[in-house]
């Protein structure tokens, strides 16, 4: 969200000197990096390492019950976004991507961020959370 922000003030700001600027939004992506099991190590504030720990934990079970973007995919449309005389601003890949475009087209803000701590069981104090 902080990069599409900063995308929309860019637009904005670099549209009257003719300067395009697009959105490319990837959704789950296969790479070596994303498929990593673990947090990339010891969270800089202790009591962070519990969330941490979990969301490591359920990017990986979305990995193995899903099937990510193969990066060939994701690197034509930011191709495409690259090349387009369209004057589109949003090119989205991926499926998971494309769904939460939709649903964030469909829901106000609060439900969508309702739903997303309910999925990850990270809408409870961390007390309650389940590790």
């Amino acid at each position: 969200m902080a990069i599409e922000g900063f995308s929309n003030a860019l637009y904005y700001e670099l549209k009257p000197f003719g300067i395009k600027v697009r959105l490319v939004q990837p959704g789950s992506t296969k790479t070596n990096a994303a498929m990593q099991h673990e947090c990339p190590g010891e969270a800089q504030i202790q009591d962070y390492n519990a969330t941490c720990k979990k969301v490591a934990r359920l990017i990986s079970h979305r990995y193995e019950s899903e099937t990510p973007t193969a990066p060939e995919e994701v690197a034509k449309v930011i191709y495409q976004a690259a090349v387009s005389d369209s004057p589109r601003y949003r090119y989205v890949s991926g499926r998971d991507a494309k769904m939460f475009n939709l649903m964030s087209r469909l829901f106000p803000e609060h439900t969508l961020k309702n739903l997303a701590g309910r999925m990850t069981g990270l809408d409870k104090p961390l007390e309650q959370q389940v590790v």
